[in-house]
């Protein structure tokens, strides 16, 4: 059986670059906002800020061509699937499925700068994997960008009563990026000084993480204000939990609140909420929920 592979990988290819370009100029934006915000003569100051204006107008202007991309890669995609349920032989399907995602996989290192050696394509393939039908390219290509290939990247379930941590952004809430408690922020790609103040989420049931290490990176994305470029270490350990997995977490607390929790103890009949209902809680308040890329 012949799968049309070459269309679909082809609308993939052109969404992640499109992604990739408006994210160069929104950097662009946010280095010329940074130079304003240093520069002392008024009329140098105004310059940059024009510059930043023109960078980010054209920023978004290749966001929306890569969402247009983005649905032409998602109808394809799914003919793509369609075909490969139509294998009858049970072995010939699963090496249709093996491709498909080996493809997918490659794809996404070549827009992330990444080499093919035999242990980055295994983890991206387990990073497809686990991210699943119907996820973003965007959100894969992110995460392919974050992380260091070189080191294993895996499916792990997390012990139950685990607790992960998350340090807000001001504009797009908490997302499907964890780490340990204990972890530096700059070792996970993040610079906390422009986030809100860590959360902690407790692990209340089946819950099963993508863990992987990060990269090196710049953070041009936590300052809410787009004006500030952090470069951080990375090296630690970050846990990417989809949506789905989330239900099973308690709401979100902060670190603070945690730790005055553990000191002065809890009643033994006290219920750990869930985040399906602090959901709800948000819904009912007309608050947005917490959720980014």
């Amino acid at each position: 059986m012949t799968v049309n592979f070459e269309e679909r990988d082809q609308h993939l290819r052109d969404s992640l670059r499109l992604q990739n370009q408006s994210e160069s100029y929104r950097h662009q934006a946010v280095v010329a906002r940074s130079r304003a915000d240093q520069e002392t003569d008024p009329a140098k100051k105004v310059k940059h800020e024009a510059d930043a204006d023109r960078f980010q107008a054209r920023s978004d202007d290749l966001a929306q061509q890569q969402k247009a991309e983005e649905q032409k890669y998602f109808k394809s995609d799914m003919n793509v699937r369609k075909q490969i349920r139509t294998e009858q032989d049970p072995t010939a399907r699963k090496a249709l499925r093996d491709e498909d995602v080996a493809r997918k996989a490659d794809i996404h290192l070549d827009a992330a700068g990444k080499t093919k050696a035999e242990r980055t394509q295994e983890g991206a393939r387990t990073s497809v994997k686990y991210m699943g039908v119907g996820e973003r390219p965007a959100r894969m290509n992110n995460f392919a960008k974050g992380t260091d290939f070189s080191r294993k990247v895996e499916v792990e379930r997390l012990p139950e009563g685990s607790t992960m941590s998350q340090y807000p952004h001001a504009k797009y809430g908490n997302g499907n990026y964890f780490a340990q408690k204990s972890a530096e922020p700059d070792r996970v790609g993040i610079d906390a000084s422009r986030r809100e103040p860590q959360q902690q989420r407790q692990v209340n049931g089946r819950v099963r993480a993508l863990k992987s290490r990060a990269t090196p990176a710049r953070d041009d994305f936590s300052d809410d204000r787009g004006r500030t470029v952090t470069h951080t270490r990375g090296g630690d350990r970050q846990y990417v939990i989809k949506d789905s997995m989330q239900e099973r977490l308690s709401e979100p607390v902060s670190a603070k609140k945690q730790s005055q929790k553990a000191a002065f103890g809890t009643s033994k009949s006290t219920k750990n909420p869930s985040y399906g209902d602090w959901l709800k809680k948000q819904e009912q308040a007309k608050t947005p929920s917490m959720s980014r890329k």
